[in-house]
């Protein structure tokens, strides 16, 4: 499944200008989705305490990095893949969740704290991933916190990150939030 995203920059009825051609041309099985992205931006050095989920990038997110950021008592970072509209190439580096909220609830305040990709897919709705390439490097996990890879995903790298006091330093779940009965506890 190789996922690519071009911007609009002209288009009249049903026809659609992009600024650029396709690296790989499109075909029979080609699914293509139309939507607003938030693309190229930096989250870096800021500090979030006594919340929810500290940021959160949802469907549409391209290219952003996270970085040299601070989430105390906190949910973490989270990346979410909506239905067709897929996140692609995060970067998380060098962040700290030093203590997990502990908040329960929904799926975006669950208990202790992560850096997180969380695909959100409704049962049936469209197969493949929601999420691609996710880099999650350098990063520090203390107190009730973990690294959660979900659902699905493509091309995650969890590597040379920093991990104490947790009960599970890397949760892979191939379930994710992909149904509401699900979506509300954690793993």
């Amino acid at each position: 499944a190789e996922r690519q995203y071009r911007k609009i920059i002209d288009g009249k009825d049903s026809t659609l200008i992009l600024d650029k051609p396709w690296d790989v041309e499109l075909d029979d099985t080609s699914v293509i989705s139309v939507h607003r992205t938030h693309d190229h931006q930096l989250f870096v050095n800021n500090e979030f305490t006594d919340g929810g989920i500290a940021l959160q990038l949802y469907g549409g997110a391209v290219e952003n990095i996270i970085a040299e950021n601070t989430a105390t008592r906190a949910g973490g970072f989270l990346v979410t893949g909506l239905n067709a509209c897929a996140t692609m190439y995060t970067q998380f580096l060098d962040n700290a969740v030093v203590t997990g909220a502990g908040l329960g609830g929904p799926p975006f305040n669950l208990r202790g704290g992560r850096i997180s990709v969380e695909p959100y897919r409704p049962i049936g709705y469209l197969d493949g991933y929601q999420s691609i390439g996710v880099v999650m490097l350098g990063n520090q996990f203390e107190n009730m916190t973990s690294a959660t890879v979900s659902g699905p995903v493509q091309n995650v790298l969890v590597e040379d990150n920093y991990f104490a006091n947790t009960e599970t330093a890397v949760i892979v779940d191939q379930v994710g939030m992909g149904s509401f009965e699900f979506s509300w506890y954690w793993p």
